[in-house]
Parts: C-alpha cells; structure tokens; sequence
C-alpha cells in the first residue's frame, strides 16, 4: 500500500492534515504497521497514534516521530526499529505487553538504553539486536549488566532468545577471541536468571 502526506484534492502541495477520527475508521481492525521511511510521515505518525491503543505488531524505520509520550500502546507485542533516535525508546519503556523485539543501530547510547529497558520486560521471550560488529562486545557486555540487575524478575514465559547480529567485520578493530569470555559470562548471567531455557545466538557477518 502506497501511502502520501499530499492531499489527492489539493494538488499534492503535502498540507493535508489527517484527521485520527478518519484514521480509526478507515483501518478499524489494523493490528500490525510498519514504517520503513519516505515521503509519509505525516500520515504514518498520524496511524500510529490514532491506532496505538489496538496495534499488536509495530514496526519503525527512520521515522522522526513527534509527540506520541502521550501515547499508550495496551496491546503491543512485537516491536522492531531502525534508525531512530534516543526519544523514541522513551515512548515505549513502559510497555509491558512486549515479548518480542529488535533494534538496529549504530549508536552506543541507544544500543545501551535498548537494552536496559528491553531485558527488564518480565514477558520478554525475543531480543534481537543488529549493529556494527566493533559494537558486538559492547552490546553483550550490556546484556550482561542487565541481566544481573534483572535477575530476580519473575518471568511468566521462562525463556528468552537474545540475538547478536553484526555486520562489517574488521580483524584490524576487534579480534574474534576477545568476544570468547564475553560470551561465555553472558551465558552464566542468562544461567542464573529466572528462566528454565534461553537461546543465544550470535551472528557475524564481514
């Protein structure tokens, strides 16, 4: 589907202001929307908050979305973003309907509080986080910390998958033994949690 912020009746100028009461009757049962960038913003940010009380799967790339802290998402579940920045986590730390998530990102400082927020979801059963591969060591070492932290959270599912994908391996910037304790104290952090089962993979691609 092919979404526009021009108006079809005003000569494409993009001042079309759409209307959340349209919105919610247009698309009653839409439970899953994705962004994945373009010219549509106005009318993407515009879906998310009219429907954000009845989404169930979200997905976000490269959208500069705007004042949506008041929003609740009641119902969201799974969750993927790419290229976001800092504040749009904010929007989603307390919801705790989340069990499934991935972030992409090249950035420390929101690979970090994605992760602070996401570990610390008591039904979260899927995380996955897609970087750089020089941020690997970086994410893992994170994971760990808040694993930790979050140890004595019950966790109704007893399971969790936790995924490393890096991309653009360089030998030159980090060596592959190095990454070897790392993982090896990410799975004694995983072992200690309130968990019967856990998955981790890590992916590393040049």
């Amino acid at each position: 589907v092919f979404l526009t912020d021009s108006d079809p009746h005003s000569g494409g100028d993009g001042n079309f202001e759409y209307s959340e009461k349209d919105i919610k009757k247009w698309l009653p049962q839409l439970k899953g929307f994705g962004f994945t960038g373009g010219q549509n913003q106005r009318l993407s940010q515009c879906i998310i908050s009219s429907l954000s009380d009845q989404l169930e799967a979200l997905r976000i790339e490269g959208l500069n979305y705007r004042n949506i802290e008041q929003r609740t998402f009641p119902k969201l579940q799974e969750l993927s973003l790419s290229m976001c920045n800092l504040e749009i986590l904010k929007v989603f730390k307390d919801v705790e309907t989340l069990n499934s998530v991935m972030i992409s990102s090249s950035k420390e400082e929101i690979i970090r509080e994605f992760i602070r927020i996401m570990i610390g979801k008591s039904l979260m059963k899927h995380i996955h986080i897609k970087s750089p591969a020089k941020l690997l060591k970086f994410a893992m070492e994170q994971a760990e910390h808040q694993l930790f932290e979050t140890k004595m959270i019950n966790r109704p599912n007893s399971s969790l998958q936790i995924i490393f994908d890096g991309n653009n391996w360089d030998d030159n910037i980090i060596l592959l033994n190095e990454l070897h304790l790392t993982i090896f104290r990410l799975i004694n952090a995983l072992e200690k949690s309130q968990m019967n089962d856990f998955i981790l993979r890590v992916k590393i691609t040049s």
